[in-house]
């Protein structure tokens, strides 16, 4: 789970998290020889601009190991509001 505080300026995300549309974005991507992530993709997803925001934080995140492999890489990054604000 990402901590909110790194959703970026996307003020959309945190109304629609709000709303209740909460959930996963699974994204596959190859890690190249520099350890980062390319060919992304998103194979769920629940809204475009959550859809962007887990990109970005993929891409701008920590390097990964190259393994020599062009193997496919998947990961799951969820949206979900802390339950303190959950009540608010």
């Amino acid at each position: 789970e990402i901590p909110l505080r790194l959703v970026g300026s996307e003020m959309c995300i945190r109304d629609r998290l709000k709303a209740g549309l909460q959930g996963d974005i699974r994204l596959s991507f190859i890690v190249n020889q520099n350890g980062r992530p390319s060919r992304i993709r998103v194979i769920e997803w629940i809204t475009h601009s959550c859809n962007r925001e887990a990109i970005r934080l993929l891409d701008e995140g920590p390097v990964w190991t190259y393994t020599g492999s062009e193997e496919l890489t998947y990961v799951t990054i969820s949206f979900r509001l802390p339950e303190k604000e959950k009540t608010n």
